[in-house]
């Protein structure tokens, strides 16, 4: 159960995580966030970030906090004050694939694909996307990780032009369009789809993705909108592939 002084976020309380947590809570589970990097400083996360990448050739600091929030939603520890992840005793591996601007370029994130698959992730989470169709490396990259047993989930993007009273209809985006890519969109507190979300048929699945609470700049905490919040939380289920 989650301890006196942490938040729960509504995502939490709607999927109820403990009774998943009674099979695991993602102990000896690797998860590759591909993202922004991370501050593995913030006390809710340190303890769980094992290894990190980043092949801007920095040492994966996320001066952005995209991905250090979206870690969180996955891996925050469970402890007496913050925010509990959904799978909080995973260890977390951090592939910078985006800039401080969260931007990126497909090689690199191809190339944090490898890396996350050589080094022994069994789920690669990626919180970005882009309706442009990327270069063949990717898709070759999430195949080759794929084939070896590695599950691969990802955003199935956002809308800037939808609104609460006109729903997007872009179609889902790439990488998570791919047949071999989990896609992950959003919803809102009552399990509606999120008016900005891509909700197409190559949509697998939706989590909750509205004001989702987590570790942000300054060992500090923000509330974050978007697919990318939501995909985190298919960990709540994802580990029991592997531990049962």
């Amino acid at each position: 159960m989650m301890q006196m002084g942490q938040i729960s976020n509504w995502g939490n309380q709607l999927i109820h995580p403990e009774a998943i947590w009674r099979i695991t809570k993602g102990r000896n589970i690797n998860v590759c966030i591909i993202d922004t990097g991370c501050d593995d400083t913030h006390p809710d996360l340190k303890d769980n970030v094992t290894v990190k990448f980043d092949p801007y050739g920095g040492n994966g600091d996320d001066h952005n906090f995209h991905g250090t929030h979206v870690a969180s939603i996955c891996g925050a520890i469970d402890n007496n004050f913050g925010v509990v992840g959904v799978a909080p005793e995973c260890s977390l591996m951090i592939a910078k694939g985006l800039d401080d601007n969260g931007r990126g370029d497909w090689a690199k994130i191809a190339q944090c694909i490898q890396w996350a698959t050589q080094n022994g992730a069994h789920i690669i989470n990626m919180s970005l996307g882009s309706n442009n169709k990327p270069s063949q490396i990717l898709h070759d990259a999430i195949k080759w990780a794929t084939s070896k047993g590695v599950i691969v989930v990802a955003a199935a993007g956002n809308d800037p032009t939808a609104r609460p009273d006109r729903f997007s209809n872009i179609s889902t985006a790439y990488p998570a369009k791919y047949p071999e890519v989990i896609a992950v969109a959003a919803t809102d507190p009552q399990g509606n789809l999120a008016y900005f979300s891509q909700g197409d048929e190559d949509v697998h699945t939706a989590a909750p993705g509205i004001d989702i609470y987590g570790c942000y700049r300054n060992h500090g905490y923000a509330k974050l909108t978007g697919t990318s919040q939501a995909v985190s939380y298919t960990h709540l289920t994802l580990p029991t592939i592997y531990s049962v």
